[in-house]
């Protein structure tokens, strides 16, 4: 996202079926290269605030393509899920499945099954020269 944010006006936004896709050029020196996210805009979770205000998480990034060199490399995103123990849940969800391919072929195919990620939100204090 860091890059689709130094990308600015060169960003598009389109759909494909239902799904918002980000189109960007990657940042110097890789800048000819344009990388397409695909996103699932259903709501996945709901977490309502002690002062009442429910919130909804959506959004999830589903694949990434580009080509580099001529070769097209694509990265799916699947069975996002709460990897932690059942007594330990965090509603941090993760992709239990993540497959590259080059060209179509398959170079990594992960699957998740357990995480800890319970403590997720740690407070950092912002440097004052940022």
């Amino acid at each position: 996202m860091k890059a689709a944010l130094e990308a600015g006006d060169e960003v598009v936004l389109s759909r494909e079926m239902e799904n918002p896709v980000l189109a960007f050029p990657l940042p110097a020196p890789l800048d000819d290269i344009v990388l397409r996210a695909t996103f699932d805009p259903e709501v996945f979770l709901y977490h309502t605030m002690p002062n009442g205000f429910r919130h909804e998480f959506s959004h999830r990034l589903i694949h990434v393509s580009a080509e580099f060199d001529g070769t097209l490399v694509e990265v799916t995103f699947d069975d996002y899920q709460d990897w932690n123990e059942s007594d330990y849940k965090a509603d941090v969800l993760l992709p239990g499945r993540i497959v590259q391919k080059s060209d179509g072929t398959v170079v990594m195919d992960l699957t998740l099954s357990v995480s800890n990620t319970y403590n997720p939100y740690v407070v950092m204090p912002l440097p004052e020269n940022l």
